[in-house]
């Protein structure tokens, strides 16, 4: 677990310091200088790009992460590995395009009344497709050489940096809106772009090497890249869908209010992310050497670390909530249960662990596969229902059950299969551990904006620390609040 441990405090610390950083540009400047329509443009063109890329990665980021060590190899250049990989990258764009020009007229007819920005700068669509599958097939790469948090560095917070940047050069009227989106696509491709000559500069973009010459071996990478293909484009289109959705059934005013509200719910994400981009490498390695027992570590650890961290921003930010309002411009209030939602079902997502990562990367990746198809059914039939109902917030619901349904299946199926079952009394004392600071939280009586903010995420602060040292439920953890309460006894 050390490996798993530095890498993903290395990748918190890059994700958080980007999104304190996001939080300035998507919480803050975005909603201040852009309308929310050109906020909903953004997030349209980047959600229909990353669900196109990810189909046109037709599966080899699964490949990568599950059959590298197989061809893993410094003195034999990984045994043209990257040949590989750069092939699949070249007929997958080929794919992507002709995708889009498949749905092209579509989209601008779909919306050329009620989203006439989107008909408009419709093939911004393909430059943000290129960024976002070479970033797919990069950072694929990055997590099987256990160099995950570098990705991490260059995706959540180089391109916020330039981001920022833009959003600097348009408050001081030095662009207009058509030059900040030209800006916005360069930055979007930034993370790739950097990733490609750090590769070069270590020495890691190895096009020699002979590739090897088991033919098991390539019949294997093709089933796996098939189902790849299929729970890699519906984990994305789990977290982008709703966007496209949002706008089908409203407009993009209603997007771009989704959009800002989500933002603040996926934060809660982040920790699992960067823990989970290096656990997965591990997880792989486990499976190929037929290591049960570090299976069955990883995955317990990563249960309770994660429910444990999302419980303690959820309580952060709820209970911040309204001093949310108080920041974002008053059009923005609708999006209140939008963010309680998000929160939850990312809440849901962080407390099932690894339970995604090992049915993709153990014998049963096609049932996962299987399992991802009905995910997206679901989520496209609940937001067909929810939306004309509840809006936005119905968007945010039909997600927050699918990570609900599904999440519950997975933990059933593994527990069935591997004799897995991580939950026990101390995740029931985190949550409620973290309800009961969330109450006395709210029996602070509210003060003006900045000094209710330090006060309230203060006393929130403190109790969490406390009981982290005294409750016992994430060693760790436990670690890390007696250092920290050490420092302020000394000082």
């Amino acid at each position: 677990m050390g490996v798993v441990i530095r890498q993903s405090i290395k990748g918190s610390v890059y994700s958080y310091l980007g999104a304190v950083i996001g939080f300035v540009n998507v919480g803050f400047l975005m909603p201040l200088l852009l309308k929310t329509s050109q906020i909903g443009l953004i997030n349209v063109l980047v959600a229909m790009a990353v669900m196109i890329s990810q189909f046109g990665s037709l599966g080899f980021v699964n490949v990568t992460l599950r059959l590298f060590p197989y061809f893993k190899s410094r003195d034999k250049q990984h045994n043209g590995f990257l040949k590989l990989l750069l092939l699949w990258a070249f007929i997958g764009l080929m794919v992507s395009i002709i995708i889009f020009f498949l749905l092209k007229d579509w989209l601008v007819a779909n919306n050329i009344e009620k989203s006439p920005l989107l008909a408009e700068h419709i093939y911004y669509l393909i430059p943000f497709i290129l960024a976002s599958l070479f970033y797919l097939l990069f950072d694929g790469f990055y997590r099987a050489i256990y160099k995950a948090s570098t990705s991490a560095f260059y995706k959540d917070f180089a391109f916020r940096i330039f981001v920022l940047a833009n959003l600097a050069l348009y408050y001081f009227n030095l662009i207009d809106f058509d030059a900040f989106l030209n800006l916005y696509v360069l930055a979007y491709a930034s993370p790739a772009i950097l990733m490609f000559f750090h590769l070069l500069m270590t020495g890691e973009f190895r096009l020699g090497g002979k590739p090897k010459p088991e033919p098991a071996l390539y019949k294997k990478m093709i089933s796996v890249a098939f189902f790849g293909l299929i729970s890699g484009f519906s984990t994305i289109a789990m977290l982008n869908i709703d966007k496209y959705m949002v706008n089908h059934f409203l407009d993009l005013n209603a997007t771009g209010i989704y959009s800002i509200s989500f933002f603040f719910g996926y934060m809660i994400l982040i920790p699992g992310k960067a823990m989970r981009r290096i656990s997965t490498a591990i997880i792989t390695d486990a499976f190929k050497q037929d290591n049960k027992a570090k299976v069955r570590q990883v995955y317990y650890k990563t249960t309770i670390s994660m429910l444990l961290i999302g419980m303690i921003l959820f309580v952060f930010l709820w209970a911040n909530i309204d001093n949310i309002f108080r920041i974002l411009p008053e059009a923005y209030e609708s999006g209140r249960w939008v963010m309680f939602f998000i929160a939850i079902a990312f809440i849901l997502n962080l407390a099932s662990g690894l339970s995604n990562q090992i049915m993709l990367y153990s014998d049963y990746y096609r049932l996962h596969s299987i399992t991802m198809i009905f995910s997206i059914v679901l989520i496209v039939i609940l937001n067909v229902v929810l939306i004309p109902l509840l809006g936005i917030t119905g968007a945010a619901l039909a997600t927050t059950l699918t990570y609900l349904l599904t999440g519950v299946f997975r933990w059933l199926f593994i527990w069935s299969r591997f004799g897995l079952q991580p939950f026990g009394m101390k995740h029931l004392v985190v949550v409620m551990g973290s309800v009961l600071i969330l109450m006395l939280s709210k029996l602070i009586p509210e003060l003006t904006l900045i000094p209710d903010l330090i006060i309230r995420s203060g006393f929130i602060a403190l109790c969490f620390l406390l009981f982290i040292k005294y409750s016992n439920v994430d060693p760790d953890f436990k670690k890390m609040a007696e250092r920290i309460i050490s420092l302020n006894k000394k000082q």
